[in-house]
């Protein structure tokens, strides 16, 4: 049996360019997460790096559910669990509209490898 487990983060992320520093600056909301990156090529790149040691950094100091937590997110059970939640008029977390200051929106897909504790004494 492979040891290997995969977890994608699939995250939506804001972007602009902050013509008083000189640097695009990207923002995920639902990390509560900024980076920056000379130009906007390296965005993408930078955020992802940035929302990657965020993640990480987390899950190895044992915090990384209750960060999730922290900011807003709940365990979804489906893709019509949103439809649900506001049928039942329960309270949820969405984002209904981009913030002014960013005119760029990108997703950016952080891959997280673990590997299973018994694999590594084998």
């Amino acid at each position: 049996m492979n040891g290997n487990i995969k977890i994608e983060f699939a995250l939506e992320c804001l972007g602009r360019r902050d013509e008083e520093t000189g640097v695009c600056v990207g923002y995920i909301p639902a990390l509560r997460l900024y980076s920056q990156a000379p130009d906007e090529k390296g965005l993408e790149k930078a955020t992802m790096s940035a929302a990657e040691l965020f993640i990480v950094t987390c899950y190895e100091r044992g915090i990384l559910g209750q960060a999730l937590r922290d900011r807003g997110m709940i365990h979804a059970a489906g893709a019509e669990s949103l439809e649900r939640a506001k049928a039942s008029q329960r309270q949820y977390i969405a984002v209904s509209k981009i913030d002014a200051q960013f005119d760029k929106s990108f997703t950016v897909k952080v891959p997280i490898s673990l590997l299973a504790a018994q694999q590594i004494a084998a």
